[in-house]
């Protein structure tokens, strides 16, 4: 196991704010790693902290084992794609792509051939001559990505490059990433807030919240085993309720949800139901844990449909399902049943 990137004890103050606090991670080797958090959670400090954009104001960046204090960004064997490109307009492909070879002043053979390389993995060969203004968005961030790769960083720092593009263009450009990294073998640090875009892409994400990292972990750990509230509600769409553990179920507001989980008994815990877990009828039979209740709200997706559902006096949970059909969406007002398996619920022991 090689680590191309570890942070010990980083963290950044300005001035009095605390953006980033007290972070260690360790970063393999050849992984596509993310970082995911909500705006203003310190993500893109800790990037542009990888990149010596930021000096730590505490502990210490290394980069393949070597210690980054004092090494400016131009001397890091990184590079980075920013989410506002940054691309010459006045260039054409090819010399964007080109840039960072002239810099160092390699032979011109070497440029062309290099260039011409990446040009060709991200899928833009026969293009080299089109200035700027003449791609396509997604175009314009293949030519950024090139241009990142070209001068063969150790480490490639991503920073919410696809926050520009609309949806369409944003799910390729995903599919390009994946593919341009399993390709070229660098190491991503890639920063997002779109849970969705972390998960799909990424070996392994760090959940990050109010400068700190909460969980690190694969995509399905992350998602399915939340390490604590914070990342359970900042994980998908998941409805969290309040209650007190007894004898193998949580009594919550005069309803009983039997869990597989075990607390000490009388324990007041959170309870965690993703919303797409929930099954939802007219009648329900096959959950262990079925619940009547009348629809207060409805959120149509196009593909499924978001239910607010009304359980008891003081609990509304939401629940997503998939419209296979016009009658199977439901309408403010309506009776339902609403029920799930034990094994799909989560106790949250940590209220953080």
């Amino acid at each position: 196991m090689v680590i191309d990137v570890e942070l010990r004890g980083v963290t950044k103050r300005f001035a009095d704010i605390v953006a980033v606090d007290n972070v260690s991670i360790q970063i393999l080797k050849g992984e596509f790693f993310s970082l995911l958090g909500p705006s203003g959670c310190g993500k893109t400090t800790t990037l542009r902290t990888i990149a010596g954009f930021e000096d730590p104001s505490e502990g210490e960046v290394f980069i393949s084992g070597q210690s980054m204090a004092g090494v400016p960004p131009f001397k890091r064997p990184t590079n980075m794609v920013f989410q506002h490109l940054a691309l010459f307009p006045h260039l054409s492909v090819e010399e964007n792509v080109a840039f960072g070879l002239k810099v160092k002043r390699l032979a011109k053979q070497e440029i062309r051939q290099r260039a011409s390389k990446f040009l060709e993995i991200v899928r833009l060969s026969g293009l080299e001559k089109r200035k700027i203004s003449q791609l396509s968005g997604g175009q314009q961030q293949r030519v950024a990505i090139a241009r990142a790769l070209v001068t063969e960083p150790t480490v490639l720092l991503l920073d919410e490059p696809l926050g520009p593009l609309d949806l369409r263009l944003r799910l390729e450009m995903q599919e390009e990433l994946k593919r341009i990294q399993r390709e070229v073998g660098t190491t991503f640090v890639y920063v997002t807030h779109d849970q969705t875009e972390a998960l799909s892409l990424s070996n392994r994400v760090a959940v990050m919240i109010s400068g700190r990292i909460e969980q690190v972990g694969t995509p399905l750990e992350v998602y399915e085993k939340p390490r604590n509230h914070s990342v359970a509600e900042f994980m998908g769409e998941t409805n969290m309720l309040g209650g007190r553990y007894l004898d193998g179920a949580v009594e919550i507001d005069g309803l009983s949800v039997r869990v597989t989980s075990q607390a000490s008994k009388g324990t007041d815990i959170i309870f965690s139901i993703r919303s797409e877990k929930i099954s939802i009828g007219k009648t329900l039979s096959g959950p262990d844990n079925v619940f009547k209740g009348t629809v207060r709200g409805v959120t149509y997706r196009g593909s499924d449909s978001v239910y607010d559902v009304q359980l008891s006096e003081r609990i509304i949970i939401k629940v997503r399902s998939t419209n296979l059909a016009l009658e199977s969406i439901y309408r403010v007002g309506d009776e339902v049943f609403v029920g799930w398996d034990i094994d799909k619920a989560l106790l949250i022991s940590s209220l953080r």
